[in-house]
């Protein structure tokens, strides 16, 4: 059982495999929003973005940053992470409708992104995959009673045949930025649709309304879905070349044989 992040390869397989996912998404768009709405701490006039106040949005991300900025040359060293079932999710890459700020964010598929979502964390960049390294450890050999829910998720996952999705929502962050940001996204989502067992380490030193932290944490979460997006794309494409490339080896290896 692979410990590491997937290849692009492994990562292309496992899309084609979840072309037509389990979990397909046949509800109204009323029933969609209004999970949002209940079960998130979601702002929905992202998906209407004339009503979104990105200006606001953008002045709340800038004051989290000027808040959390250090005196010292601390290093800038942490990323903040998710642990994500494969099987929630579509294809998103191809769509076109999620420029945000420009154009209507597809209630449909940010609903399937944020509902993938198991797990946020923030540490290192070697931190994500020792989750499944620990959980594969406890599922071979276990040490307590009951299994964590975060590796009963995991272990559910590849009972599938399936692998989490490893996924750097930010990089190249202080210790006290990592801890904001994942505070925020944590509060976004709700601890309780997470696998989470606390809500952040920095919750109780920053202190914001509640309406900003849900244009904040909203606004955050759709830049993130972006980028996922973006970054599926690349692993497509990336997956393409990798699997060219062998077909390519292979027919050399022939006609040497030949």
């Amino acid at each position: 059982m692979n410990s590491s992040s997937l290849s692009h390869y492994n990562r292309y397989k496992q899309l084609q495999q979840l072309s037509n996912p389990g979990r397909v998404i046949n509800e109204s768009e009323d029933a969609i929003l209004y999970k949002l709405e209940k079960n998130y701490n979601i702002s929905l006039d992202i998906f209407k973005s004339l009503n979104f106040p990105f200006a606001e949005a953008r002045e709340y991300e800038r004051n989290m940053i000027l808040k959390n900025l250090t005196r010292t040359k601390e290093k800038r060293n942490k990323i903040v992470y998710f642990l994500m079932d494969p099987s929630m999710i579509k294809d998103i890459s191809s769509q076109e409708n999620i420029i945000l700020g420009q154009e209507l964010i597809d209630y449909r598929l940010f609903y399937q992104f944020i509902s993938s979502i198991f797990y946020v964390g923030q540490g290192k960049k070697n931190r994500p995959p020792k989750h499944l390294f620990y959980a594969n450890k406890e599922i071979t050999h276990p040490t307590k009673l009951d299994l964590d829910p975060k590796f009963r998720k995991i272990r559910k996952i590849w009972d599938r045949g399936l692998n989490p999705i490893l996924f750097n929502a930010y990089e190249g962050l202080t210790q006290q930025e990592a801890q904001a940001r994942e505070a925020l996204l944590i509060e976004t989502i709700g601890l309780y649709k997470l696998t989470n067992q606390v809500y952040a380490t920095y919750r109780e030193r920053w202190k914001i309304s509640i309406n900003k932290k849900r244009i904040l944490g909203t606004y955050l979460l759709c830049k993130i879905f972006k980028k996922y997006s973006s970054e599926e794309e690349l692993w497509k494409k990336a997956a393409k070349l990798e699997i060219a490339s062998k077909n390519a080896c292979e027919d050399d290896t022939e006609d040497e044989s030949d």
